[in-house]
């Protein structure tokens, strides 16, 4: 499996956990709203952007991106929560967007959604 690439640097201000409810709501003619969870496994996600130094990580990462990983591969993602190795994807594949930080175009933001086993 595929590693995600050690020179990505996170953004700690794009950090988001979500939790996934994991239920279903069915509303009620009268009284409170029924709730069960669902059958099946809920996946955990986090929202992140990576920060890329320079012109040669970006084109790496976008490499590694469309080639090793073939944008919706597994791969093994350390969660700086708790510094566990997660195995991990990009939810749909989808980059959100690819964002200059510079005119010389030397370093970009890239925030995604990964989900993980």
């Amino acid at each position: 499996m595929a590693d995600f690439p050690a020179y990505a640097k996170l953004r700690m201000n794009g950090l988001q956990r979500v939790r996934p409810a994991g239920a279903i709501r069915t509303p009620m003619e009268g009284g409170l709203a029924k709730q069960r969870k669902f059958p099946s496994k809920v996946l955990p996600t986090v929202e992140v952007i990576y920060t890329f130094d320079s012109k040669a990580d970006y084109n790496s990462f976008l490499t590694w991106y469309e080639t090793t990983i073939g944008r919706v591969g597994w791969f093994n993602w350390t969660d700086p929560v708790d510094n566990v190795v997660r195995e991990a994807r990009i939810v749909g594949g989808a980059l959100r967007y690819e964002k200059p930080l510079r005119r010389t175009l030397d370093m970009w933001d890239i925030p995604f959604t990964l989900e993980w086993l």
